[in-house]
């Protein structure tokens, strides 16, 4: 791509933004904020209008400012998004809707030795009869890896991806990458922090208000200069009183098919991250705490009573729940600000929707922090920073006892992960307990006081803030974020 810039809608999505890749080569990409990197992906996809700049595959013009033929290019995307068919087995998926797949005639089990052929060449095991559905979010990620080699994409861009890979499948995953750069593949990676790029990336380059601000080539003996573009998330640690206190949610030998013999506890006002390194016990972890599930085994205390499926929440005994992409998740649209400011406080005043001067009250408190969005009539008016204030003032309101994450910072830029950082102290000085949910440490240990590493549904270590510095650099600690 060379000095590409495309506007969208009298807005500036890449600016004469530069970058090479080279055949058998991992890229790297660290965007410090999202501007471009939507239109950096669909870009790469598709040959679309530009405003100025050209695009060469394989050494071929394929686009420019003088001429977009709107074709699509032979490059894959993995990410989030299942871009597999559910309801067809993994064979299917991989052979017969590839592009060229002519033959009126299927025979299964030629499929599928086919498939067992190439697993076995790259070391991993995927059962070609079963339903992409079925599939754990690794085996999907290798089938559609797959799937784009076997159709010949030079090209791959992995985005995000450890945000739903744990950490060994994650190590797995790069694995198979470089097995696959060996066979001529490249690949761009897109993912937030330097840490997770450094070990296996060839280059790395830092875009920033779309365009590309530096290029670092192997080997990357230093990464001062990220550190110099980037925000500052190191927090001081504030102590927790447990003595004075009960403690807020006590989990005792918990067990579920996923959980086994899980027990912590966590204090008022305390930020303890639940790292799951299998990503296996999260959706578990949830269920129970919204009632939906009971354990098999073990108590679930909540402000010391029992919590169950059909237990009523006491006084007290509020919890609130903040999913992965929870501007889609718990926001509505069409719905006042204000609304959707109050939807989880009338569980504690039934009667806010019929009292104009409770939800006045809460106007005059909450127009300090949410300013001028509060009088918005459609929360779809707000920018994307001023829908996770909304979020997070809504659990302010609320006042639940704890409040838990889950991947709090998954798909975040590094402006708006800072700023989520900022909104969960804002809860904790409220003494509001929060609960970290993730499969990766991320920006976690910026805030949290304890670290609970959760291994094949088994808790195996637990750390205090103070001995964060004793986590390895493999492990997540970095001094840039923990202090």
């Amino acid at each position: 791509m060379d000095r590409v810039t495309r506007i969208v809608d009298g807005v500036t999505r890449l600016n004469r933004f530069s970058m090479h890749i080279f055949q058998g080569e991992i890229m790297g990409m660290l965007p410090m904020n999202d501007q471009g990197k939507d239109e950096l992906v669909l870009l790469l996809q598709k040959n679309l209008p530009l405003h100025y700049g050209f695009v060469y595959l394989e050494e071929k013009l394929v686009n420019s400012y003088q001429k977009s033929p709107m074709t699509e290019n032979a490059i894959s995307v993995i990410d989030r998004q299942n871009r597999l068919i559910d309801d067809l087995t993994v064979a299917d998926n991989i052979f017969v809707l590839r592009r060229g797949f002519k033959k009126y005639w299927i025979r299964p089990r030629i499929l599928q030795d086919q498939l067992e052929r190439c697993t076995r060449e790259i070391g991993v095991s995927i059962p070609a009869d079963a339903l992409v559905k079925d599939l754990p979010v690794y085996e999907r990620c290798v089938a559609e890896l797959l799937r784009a080699v076997l159709a010949g994409m030079k090209l791959v861009v992995v985005r995000d991806i450890s945000n739903i890979l744990s950490e060994s499948d994650l190590k797995h995953f790069h694995k198979l990458m470089h097995h696959c750069t060996r066979k001529g593949f490249s690949f761009l990676y897109i993912c937030a922090h330097h840490e997770e790029a450094f070990p296996f990336c060839d280059r790395i380059s830092v875009m920033e208000e779309g365009s590309v601000v530096l290029t670092m080539d192997q080997p990357f003996s230093s990464d001062e200069a990220i550190w110099y573009r980037a925000l500052d998330f190191r927090r001081p640690a504030v102590p927790v009183s447990r003595p004075v206190s009960m403690p807020v949610l006590c989990m005792d030998r918990v067990c579920t098919d996923a959980i086994h013999s899980l027990s912590f506890s966590v204090w008022p006002g305390e930020c303890v991250v639940i790292l799951d390194r299998s990503n296996t016990i999260l959706g578990d972890i949830m269920s129970l705490m919204n009632r939906e599930s009971k354990p098999k085994k073990g108590n679930i205390l909540v402000n010391g009573a029992p919590c169950g499926p059909h237990l009523r929440p006491e006084p007290g005994q509020e919890l609130g729940f903040i999913p992965e992409d929870p501007v889609h998740a718990m926001l509505f649209p069409g719905m006042s600000v204000l609304d959707n400011l109050c939807i989880s406080v009338d569980q504690r005043i039934p009667r806010i929707w019929l009292d104009p001067g409770i939800r006045r009250s809460i106007r005059e408190e909450y127009s300090a922090y949410l300013r001028s969005a509060l009088a918005e009539q459609d929360v779809r008016a707000l920018s994307h920073r001023e829908q996770y204030d909304l979020i997070y003032y809504r659990m302010h309101l609320y006042h639940p006892k704890a409040v838990f994450c889950m991947q709090p910072f998954l798909g975040a830029d590094m402006y708006l992960r800072h700023h989520i950082i900022t909104l969960l102290e804002m809860l904790r000085k409220r003494r509001i307990s929060t609960i970290l949910l993730s499969v990766n440490i991320s920006d976690s240990l910026s805030i949290a006081d304890r670290l609970l590493i959760v291994e094949n549904g088994r808790l195996i270590r637990e750390y205090a803030r103070d001995d964060f510095h004793t986590l390895s650099p493999q492990e997540g600690y970095d001094p840039h974020r923990t202090r």
